[in-house]
């Protein structure tokens, strides 16, 4: 059939003319009749369909849609909308990691964090060395104007470290999130079609 379109065509023909309007059952496959991954357009390995597209856009090498993936944060796939098909998500080899990115940033909500924290600990030696603790919880006394004062500078510290350690928390799971790679299988509901 595609050998019948080609003879009516001129030379001038471009390949994208061509390609719409070869069968769209047989456009998967590459010149060695082997199916072609729509994002690297290579014939050779193995190739999943973990999504519902069919034809052109269903093979797919497990690597470049894992890499992808990663890149683009996509759990769906951008032509059918359906999530990829997944069995597990394993580490990479820790040689195959990439490096973290250690910016300004970084480095100053750390050093924050250090002095934040450093103020904690002052603060409560602070209040050890005056018997805070002892005065206001065993012996039942009010706290001083200054011990209020320390109280809130502590609770304001705390609120800020807290939000420090989040901002990190999610920062280095990211960097997890990054290093681990999925394994993708063939999409049960595109064999049942």
């Amino acid at each position: 059939m595609a050998s019948a379109i080609l003879e009516g065509k001129s030379s001038t023909t471009s390949r994208c003319e061509v390609s719409l309007c070869l069968d769209t059952s047989r456009s998967s496959l590459g010149r060695n009749g082997r199916a072609v991954c729509r994002i690297c357009q290579s014939e050779t390995g193995i190739m999943v369909r973990p999504c519902a597209c069919a034809g052109t856009m269903a093979d797919i090498h497990e690597n470049c849609l894992n890499e992808w993936v990663s890149r683009s944060r996509a759990e769906k796939c951008e032509i059918c909308k359906e999530s990829y098909a997944q069995s597990s998500k394993r580490f990479r080899p820790i040689r195959e990691w990439t490096k973290p990115k250690i910016t300004f940033r970084l480095c100053l909500m750390i050093g924050s964090l250090i002095c934040l924290i450093s103020s904690l600990v002052n603060i409560y030696y602070i209040c050890v060395e005056r018997k805070f603790f002892e005065r206001v919880f065993v012996r039942g006394y009010p706290p001083r104007g200054g011990d209020s004062a320390r109280i809130v500078i502590a609770a304001i510290l705390m609120i800020m470290v807290i939000c420090i350690l989040s901002i990190l928390y999610d920062a280095i799971t990211g960097y997890f999130a990054r290093q681990r790679v999925v394994r993708f299988i063939d999409n049960p509901n595109q064999s049942a079609k």
